[in-house]
């Protein structure tokens, strides 16, 4: 499993969980940072 494996399970897991949109825009922010640094 790749980084980019796991930050998807993280994303779908947080999005469940997560009812504030700003979180979750927060989130995918972090995501798109992140697989751009690969």
């Amino acid at each position: 499993m790749n980084i980019t494996d796991t930050w998807s399970i993280e994303v779908v897991t947080l999005d469940v969980e997560a009812k504030d949109a700003q979180t979750l825009d927060d989130l995918l922010r972090s995501y798109r940072i992140m697989t751009m640094q690969q």
